[in-house]
């Protein structure tokens, strides 16, 4: 998926030529990750065990690592069919870890998910950040979610360069946002989504954008203070993009918001 062209003589053989792509196309992705979004400190070095998916692996401790700051596409899980490119971010972790390699974890504030995995940034023994060359490489989207913030706006750069460069998930219509107003969806899931800010509703705990019938996001009042560079009363009739996990409820599907890198776009 990386743009550039080989080009070889006539008389070279085709495994020559596989050869030397391979060569040229590893040193072009090499050049563009090297010291993305760097670490001086690690918290712990471990070993992989095995690669579950494109931004969770298990540890050989059994300790499963989900990775800060990115999503990965869904492989197929309790009935849901595989997402595109699932397979493919797997196996690009798969390649920059493989089992038995030794890694570095940088703790989060908070120190696990709700699945009770280990929220960790990971690197390689060379140094380089691995959701930083996911990202890069298109295999994953960049999200923000506090505390967890180290890095964040590195991660959102990393993001930008592959999506100016039309790689991986940047490249399929599938991952173009949803527009509210068409929603029809049940399943939660992660997702982004675009439309008017119809409507700016208040409750004791939250603060809601309504973007369509089927559609609101939702701002924890606990989290407002992460929202002090933006006016969420400015947004009301702008077309914005956010993106994150959405639940159905209440007829409708709610997606949650604390931070203001998850809104993508404001116009």
């Amino acid at each position: 998926m990386l743009h550039g062209k080989c080009r070889l003589g006539k008389k070279a053989s085709w495994y020559g030529a596989f050869f030397v792509c391979a060569l040229l196309l590893h040193g072009i992705v090499h050049a563009r990750t090297e010291g993305l979004c760097a670490s001086g400190h690690i918290d712990e070095w471990a070993q992989v065990g095995e690669i579950i998916d494109g931004d969770t692996l298990r540890l050989t401790d059994k300790r499963s690592i989900r990775f800060i700051a990115i999503n990965a596409p869904e492989l197929a899980h309790d009935g849901q069919a595989a997402q595109p490119l699932a397979q493919a971010a797997t196996e690009a972790l798969r390649s920059l870890l493989p089992e038995g390699s030794r890694v570095g974890l940088r703790y989060g504030q908070d120190r696990y998910d709700h699945h009770h995995r280990v929220l960790a940034h990971v690197f390689d023994q060379a140094g380089r950040n691995i959701s930083a060359i996911l990202l890069r490489q298109g295999y994953a989207f960049a999200i923000a979610i506090p505390p967890n913030l180290w890095q964040s706006s590195c991660y959102f750069q990393a993001e930008n360069q592959a999506r100016a460069d039309g790689l991986g998930v940047w490249s399929l219509r599938y991952y173009r946002p949803k527009p509210a107003q068409q929603l029809r969806i049940r399943e939660g899931g992660f997702y982004r989504v675009t439309g008017r800010v119809e409507h700016i509703g208040n409750s004791r705990r939250s603060v809601w954008l309504d973007m369509s019938k089927t559609f609101a996001v939702r701002i924890p009042r606990a989290q407002l203070k992460n929202f002090s560079t933006l006016s969420i009363e400015g947004l009301l009739n702008k077309e914005i993009t956010v993106r994150g996990w959405a639940r159905f409820y209440n007829h409708k599907l709610n997606m949650t918001l604390t931070h203001p890198a998850m809104i993508e776009s404001r116009q």
